[in-house]
């Protein structure tokens, strides 16, 4: 009698952890997040997933995509430019950047271009660099 309860014991959580392993166990209460995985293709084991950022820049809202080199902005990046295609020496992005230190990177590009950069950035440039100066 004193062997049963504990064999009935150990036989409940061995039948109850292939259950849990499979279901993920208990779920822990989703936090909203502007990121998500989307493009999840299986091949076998492995399992590619792209990862995708909603930001909002300049009132508008952008899908960045880590694993574009342009982060998914080439539309964004083509408005600011005169020219129909990126030039070759357009930064790349690289995760290790992180968004800031990438958008650093193209207004670095803008200011070293403003030959090709719409009057607008052109402008918006010219006011970021006197601000620089006057710190």
């Amino acid at each position: 009698m004193r062997f049963i309860f504990p064999a009935l014991f150990v036989g409940c959580i061995v039948s109850f952890s292939p259950m849990n392993a499979q279901t993920g166990g208990v779920k822990a209460k989703e936090q909203p997040s502007n990121t998500k995985e989307v493009g999840r293709r299986q091949f076998g084991q492995a399992t590619e997933t792209k990862q995708i950022t909603q930001v909002e820049t300049n009132g508008k809202s952008f899908q960045l995509d880590e694993n574009d080199p342009y982060q998914g902005r080439k539309e964004e990046f083509l408005s600011n430019l005169t020219v129909k295609e990126l030039p070759a020496d357009f930064p790349k992005y690289d995760k290790s950047y992180g968004v800031g230190g990438y958008n650093t990177l193209v207004d670095q590009f803008y200011m070293t271009h403003q030959d090709i950069l719409v009057e607008s950035v052109r402008r918006k440039m010219a006011s970021m660099s006197q601000q620089g100066q006057q710190k």
